[in-house]
This record gives structure tokens, C-alpha cells and sequence, in this order.
């Protein structure tokens, strides 16, 4: 097994259509933090038009490509990354340019789907938002999207120790 198996096996990468660059690996300093960084490329030979749907291969061309940092789980304590150099497609029959399209995360998001699948699990537990957003490096804005999307019941801090005046009465009056 070659080191780029083994590194596909640990981020837990499906997509077969993407490979390694030489150079995959680096430490860089990314926001005043240290982080890993994996670079990966994904490209592929596309049967039809993701826009308009046109099934002609040679309307279809290769444009280039455009870099993305998706945000991954730590890894033995440093905040990680893919920068994916993914394939732009142009559709001479509708004009449009896309991306090639991964597994990895949602379209239009660049918080990984295993970070996604942390996060719900970190949602189920007695921790605080606060604490969440800091363990998976996102904003608690984005946690309370995150949690109404999914639909979590959740309260913001269900192990505080001191209930201000209208929490108690809210309490008092569903328990009495």
C-alpha cells in the first residue's frame, strides 16, 4: 500500500476520480495557527453537461482548474486541510463553467462531511456551544445553522450553574 492509499484511508477520501500531488503534505501557518495541509487533485472525463444536460463528450471541454480548502478533523492536534485543485468543465452548447463534483462535502460548503458527522455527534453530548465551535474550528454561528438544519434540539448551555431571573421563572412555572 502506497502512502497515498494510506493518507486517502485516514482522511477518509472515496473519491477514486482524484489523486495526490508530489508534493501532498505541508505544514503551513493558515490564521496565526499551524495547520496540516493535503493537496489533492480531482479530474475527470465528464459524459454529459451538469447545466443544461447536453450528452455530446465534445461539447464538453476541460477549463482549467480552481483550488478549494475544505476544513477536515484535527489530526494529532493540528487543524487540517484539503486544498482539492478541482477540474472547471466548459459547456459549449449553454456557455456555463462548473466544477468537477466530489464526495467530500456539500456543494457550496466548505466544512467536510466527516467534520459535519463530529459536530452532530458533539451536538448529542452535555458540551456547550462555545466549547463545539472551538474543538471543530467554527464559528458558534455556524453550529446554530448547522443545528437548525438539522433539526437537534439543543439548548446553548445545558450545564450552567446559575439561571438568570427568567430562566428560573420559566422553569418554576413548567414545573408547578
Amino acid at each position: 500500500m502506497s502512502h497515498s492509499d494510506i493518507t486517502k484511508e485516514q482522511l477518509d477520501i472515496l473519491d477514486i476520480n482524484s489523486t495526490f500531488s508530489e508534493e501532498y503534505f505541508e505544514r503551513r501557518k493558515i490564521k496565526r495557527n499551524i495547520c496540516s495541509v493535503y493537496k489533492r487533485t480531482l479530474s475527470y472525463q465528464l459524459q454529459h453537461c451538469l447545466c443544461c444536460g447536453t450528452e455530446n463528450e465534445s461539447s464538453i471541454i476541460k477549463w482549467g482548474f480552481k483550488k478549494v480548502h475544505y476544513l477536515l478533523n484535527d489530526m494529532a492536534e493540528f487543524k487540517t486541510y484539503l486544498e482539492l485543485k478541482k477540474q472547471r468543465f466548459f459547456c459549449k452548447s449553454c456557455g456555463q463553467t462548473f466544477l468537477a463534483e466530489d464526495t467530500i462535502t456539500d456543494r457550496h460548503c466548505w466544512i467536510s462531511n466527516r467534520v459535519k458527522l463530529s459536530i452532530a455527534e458533539r451536538l448529542t453530548e452535555p458540551l456547550m456551544m462555545g466549547f463545539i465551535s472551538h474543538l471543530k474550528h467554527v464559528s458558534v454561528m455556524q453550529l446554530k445553522l448547522f443545528d437548525c438544519k438539522n433539526k437537534i434540539i439543543l439548548l446553548d448551555f445545558p450545564h450552567q450553574r446559575h439561571l438568570t431571573n427568567s430562566q428560573y421563572n420559566t422553569v418554576e412555572r413548567s414545573i408547578l
